[in-house]
């Protein structure tokens, strides 16, 4: 996207808080119009004094000036008052539609963006475009207003004067122009540098016991303080460049005020017009200078809030994977069953299939278990079956649906899931295990736990299950983490329930324990069970062996065996 249809788009955000906005516009205008009409008055209150008026008409003329003056500054108040206060409704606006198209962007379209570029896309570049809405609108327009007042004040008072103002206030408003041409790539390179050091340093925070235990951290910092390096020379250009149009705006502003003053000046020797007039042609230009300084300013910052304006509707405008259906399927019935019908899959950046033709059926109330080797396919199947991807080619359905014509969030509520990398929100345990049903009461919580046999655990910490986890449930053990998620799909209870790997952060004795819960939360459920142990598998109505995306042996475990073959295979290196 360019920056220019950045910038029109960003126009057309502003349509809901027009009025407010306006209102902050005329506010500007009235803070110059007042200086302007005290200037005005001022000169005629100088000519009654000249000409000997009555103190009767000279103090009225002077209330009215101090008046103004107290105007003027409640305008100068209200103006950027106002102007934030729609700046920052639309802020709030363009989060909650960021995280609205971010949603189902998720996760097909993030697995390939990095978590830092993320975060600084939803906070710093969102943020920086109150500099747009609260600072570039009001002065804008009011460096366009202005201008014109006063030209048209000048040309009352001289033709002549008018129009070296305008010729001076035509090359001043050439700046901003020039200030975005010059910055406008510096100003996107520079953000996707922010990008690349909030992504760097949230990898650093996340890995930081993995960096310190390989004795990584030198050379991470190194690495950091490179990027960093790379920013502040970038800037430095950046700043060196806004520095020259600093330096032209002064001297035209400068050459601007010099020009009128030597112009009237000899007008006024001349007889044109009247002395009084010297003051206010000074005051008036600049005034109007004055009203686009602000314009110039920002404009050397645009740059950067396009830049980031870009990067944020770059992201918003990828178009999901999957899609609500347009007259999605909410059945009053529905009876647990998974068919999964001639399925093949690849993912986009990739020419390879993850899956070949893969064909099977879960039906309601039984368990099929998915084993092979890592990479064979099977966690793409559960993610399939979720629908966070749609397949190249095949049917999956679920209940005798197709997936496709599912209602997502029905879908969703029909499954639950449990994976091996679990993510634990930094809250209280309490609050992580009722993601799966916000309406949970806290005794239905603790009835999860105590059926995922975390129960004890939790109790015996000091603040029980408000205790804080942190970041990623960072202050937990693996197969406490993994405990939790279980006592999460426990208080879903949803007719079909996807593990994927649910034991494999357990030690063999919380293993068996686990095992024999999970055989009580498969009763009367439909289950697809991913394994790496075969061992907590052995009981499945029905086992698939995967190997490179194809379906290569199905049957019982003891069938399996009685095939010797793959599967026979696994066993055996297990038991070594």
């Amino acid at each position: 996207m360019r920056g220019r249809t950045a910038f029109f788009r960003l126009f057309k955000v502003i349509i809901p808080q027009i009025p407010i906005i306006s209102l902050g516009v005329l506010a500007d205008i009235l803070k110059y119009g007042v200086t302007l009409l005290i200037g005005l008055l001022g000169v005629d209150l100088l000519r009654m004094a000249r000409e000997g008026a009555d103190a009767s008409v000279l103090i009225p003329c002077g209330v009215l000036i101090c008046i103004l003056a107290v105007s003027r500054g409640v305008f100068g108040y209200l103006s950027p008052y106002l102007c934030h206060i729609g700046a920052y409704r639309l802020l709030a606006d363009l989060r909650d539609q960021f995280y609205r198209i971010l949603e189902p962007l998720a996760p097909a379209i993030l697995m390939h963006r990095r978590t830092g570029d993320m975060v600084s896309v939803a906070g710093n570049n969102i943020e920086t475009l109150e500099l747009f809405f609260a600072h570039t609108i009001a002065p804008l327009i009011t460096a366009i207003v202005i201008p014109i007042l006063v030209f048209v004040s000048l040309f009352s008072i001289h033709p002549h004067i008018a129009v070296i103002y305008g010729i001076f206030t035509i090359l001043i408003l050439t700046l901003p122009s020039l200030a975005m041409s010059l910055n406008n790539e510096r100003g996107e390179w520079l953000r996707v540098l922010v990008g690349d050091i909030h992504a760097f340093l949230i990898d650093s925070v996340q890995g930081i016991r993995e960096i310190l235990a390989f004795s990584r951290s030198s050379f991470r910092y190194n690495q950091v303080m490179d990027l960093n390096d790379a920013y502040q020379e970038e800037y430095g250009v950046y700043v060196q460049k806004n520095s020259i149009i600093t330096a032209i705006y002064i001297l035209l502003l400068s050459g601007g005020i010099i020009s009128l003053l030597a112009d009237s000046s000899l007008l006024t020797v001349a007889g044109s017009i009247d002395p009084l007039y010297l003051p206010i042609v000074v005051l008036f230009a600049s005034v109007g200078f004055s009203s686009m300084a602000n314009v110039i300013e920002i404009s050397k910052q645009l740059s950067l809030t396009l830049a980031g304006a870009k990067r944020l509707y770059d992201l918003m405008d990828l178009k999901p994977h999957v899609t609500e259906p347009e007259q999605p399927v909410c059945p009053h019935e529905f009876q647990p069953s998974i068919s999964v019908d001639g399925v093949s899959f690849r993912y986009s950046d990739t020419d390879v299939d993850v899956l070949q033709d893969i064909s099977f059926d879960v039906p309601m109330g039984k368990t099929v278990a998915l084993v092979g080797m890592t990479g064979a396919g099977k966690t793409t199947i559960a993610h399939l079956i979720m629908r966070f991807w749609d397949p190249v080619q095949g049917i999956i359905r679920v209940g005798g649906y197709d997936i496709r014509t599912l209602s997502l969030s029905y879908l969703l509520n029909m499954v639950a899931m449990v994976t091996q990398d679990i993510f634990l929100l930094n809250t209280s345990i309490m609050e992580n295990i009722r993601l799966g049903r916000a309406d949970a009461s806290d005794g239905e919580v603790m009835a999860a736990a105590l059926f995922a046999r975390i129960h004890e655990f939790i109790c015996s910490l000091p603040n029980g299950y408000h205790t804080i986890v942190g970041e990623r449930g960072i202050r937990l053990s693996g197969g406490e983490r993994q405990r939790i998620a279980i006592a999460r799909a426990v208080l879903k209870n949803a007719p079909i329930l996807i593990m994927d790997e649910a034991t494999s952060a357990l030690d063999t004795c919380t293993e068996l324990e686990i095992r024999e819960a999970m055989k009580e939360l498969s009763m009367g459920r439909t289950v697809l069970i991913i394994a790496h142990r075969l061992s907590t598998i052995m009981h499945a109505d029905q086992i698939l062996v995967l190997r490179e995306g194809k379906i290569v042996e199905r049957g019982t475990h003891e069938e399996l065996i009685r095939l010797n073959q793959v599967y026979t295979s696994l066993i055996k290196a297990q038991e070594i």
